[in-house]
This record gives C-alpha cells, sequence and structure tokens, in this order.
C-alpha cells in the first residue's frame, strides 16, 4: 500500500517532466498541427496546477497553525474545495491530454490518472 501511495505521488512529476522533455523535442515524423501541441502545454499546465494546488493548501495551513497564535477555523482553507478544484483540474488535463499529440498522449492521460488518484486516496481529515 505504501509503494502504492509513494508511487501516485511521484508518478505525476515524472510523467509531466517526460511530457515537457516530449513536446521539446518532437520526433520529425509526428507532423502535429500546432494547435495539438498548444493544447498539449495546456494539459500540462492544467496538470501541473492540479498537483500543486493541494500541496499549497497544505503547505499554508501548516504554516498557519504552526505560526503559535491561536487560528480561527474561517482563515483555514476547505480541504473539500481544494481537492474538488485539482480532481476537476485533473480531469480537464486528461480531456486535453485526448486530444494532444499521439507522441504525447498516453504519458498526458496517465499523469492526469496519477494526479486524481493521489488526491482521492488521501483520507480528507489529513488536509
Amino acid at each position: 500500500m505504501e509503494f502504492l501511495f509513494v508511487l501516485l505521488l511521484f508518478a505525476p512529476i515524472v510523467l509531466n517532466a517526460f511530457v515537457w522533455w516530449r513536446l521539446r523535442h518532437a520526433p520529425v515524423s509526428d507532423a502535429s498541427p500546432p494547435w495539438r501541441i498548444r493544447i498539449a502545454y495546456l494539459g500540462l499546465w492544467t496538470n501541473s496546477l492540479a498537483y500543486a494546488i493541494p500541496w499549497a493548501q497544505i503547505l499554508y495551513s501548516f504554516i498557519l497553525l504552526n505560526s503559535g497564535r491561536p487560528v480561527p477555523g474561517d482563515d483555514l482553507i476547505d480541504g473539500r474545495v481544494v481537492i474538488g478544484i485539482a480532481i476537476t483540474l485533473a480531469a480537464l488535463s486528461g480531456v486535453f491530454g485526448a486530444a494532444s499529440p499521439k507522441h504525447v498522449r498516453i504519458q498526458l492521460l496517465l499523469s492526469a490518472l496519477s494526479v486524481a488518484c493521489l488526491w482521492l486516496s488521501i483520507p480528507m481529515g489529513v488536509l
């Protein structure tokens, strides 16, 4: 179980880096239209955002709770809303991945799926 969680934790980072590298070094035989390449970059951006937003919320809550002062509940960010936004962005990244060039399509779809599975696997009480 821990192995699967660690895999889900690092798979989006590795896959996003691989997609970015593949987009920068596209094969000559792949003559994708420019709009597909832009869609792939947009999918990469939304997937990175879907991965980073909950981490930013966790960091903000950690800093706020360890500030040494009493924290009212209104200052904390609701984890359900953040996870909902992250899942929506991951789904949007999957849609963009389906329309991306064929040399990055599978990697972008797997990255979107791994981001969604990662944030769905964390219990809500942790966030």
